[in-house]
Formats: structure tokens, C-alpha cells, sequence
């Protein structure tokens, strides 16, 4: 999830603004207005360029601008793909348009790799079990005979 927030909004009636990042690491899932823009309407699509490493999303009140607020404008939400390489991404937000400014702002996402047991390892753990189950069950009846 990443979200863009402000403090203290001035006059925000509308914005544009461009997430970039890596589509063999990521896709986009969803992108939802933050608590500031509750009332805007929000438009997601690909910049006139049509990259798909770009997002577009436009934001726009009918009600008047808003001022004074602070918290989230939106809230992207983003999936890791399962055959994304290990390692870093930079995701980058940034305004396309010259009424809302927003400085280029990169971010990083990491994809590790979790441990994996090897496919050797499940039989000699169903093994080991095996053994120690059996070992008990003599030990129970061992203790059985002698009482």
C-alpha cells in the first residue's frame, strides 16, 4: 500500500498525479481516494504515452477546493508478483499537472525471498516423525508391562 498524504491543504480542487514503477515487480491492484479527498471523483488510466510503468491518477472535486486539511489525497494499493525477481524497485509519485506540486518522490519496495524447504527434507521429516511415534509407543508399552 502506498499512500500520498499532505498537511494542511490549500485550495485543492484538483490534481494529477503519476506513479511509476516496475511492472515486473508490481502491478497495481486498486487506488482509492484518501480521507482529504472523500468527496472527489478519481480516475485511474495509463498517461497519453500508454507505458504500462505509468499511472495516471486525476482527482477533482465538484463540491469547491478544499482547505485546511491534512491526511491522505489517495491510497494506492499494490500486489507483488509471484515471479518478481529478488531485490529492490523504485516506485516514484509525481505531479503531471502544475496545480497541485508534488517533487518527484521515490520510494523502495524490497522482494525477498523466503526460506524454502528443500524437496528432499519432507520425507526425512516424515521419516522422523515416524521413528520418534514408534519409539513412544514401545516406551508406552514397555511401561505398561512393567506395572
Amino acid at each position: 500500500m502506498l499512500e500520498l498524504a499532505d498537511e494542511g491543504v490549500v485550495d485543492l480542487e484538483a490534481a494529477t498525479v503519476r506513479i511509476a514503477f516496475d511492472p515486473l515487480f508490481l502491478s497495481l491492484t486498486s487506488v482509492s481516494n484518501g480521507d482529504v479527498t472523500a468527496g472527489f471523483s478519481l480516475t485511474v488510466g495509463p498517461p497519453s504515452g500508454g507505458s504500462p510503468t505509468e499511472v495516471l491518477i486525476s482527482l477533482s472535486s465538484l463540491l469547491g477546493p478544499v482547505t485546511g486539511i491534512s491526511g491522505s489525497l489517495l491510497v494506492a494499493h499494490f500486489d507483488i508478483r509471484a515471479s518478481a525477481p529478488l531485490g529492490q524497485t523504485p516506485v516514484l509519485f509525481q505531479s503531471a499537472d502544475t496545480d497541485y506540486d508534488i517533487p518527484a518522490t521515490f520510494g523502495t519496495v524490497t522482494v525477498a525471498g523466503a526460506a524454502v524447504p528443500e524437496a528432499g527434507s519432507a520425507p526425512l521429516l516424515a521419516l522422523g516423525l515416524t521413528c520418534l511415534i514408534a519409539a513412544s509407543g514401545r516406551r508406552r508399552a514397555a511401561t505398561g508391562r512393567a506395572s
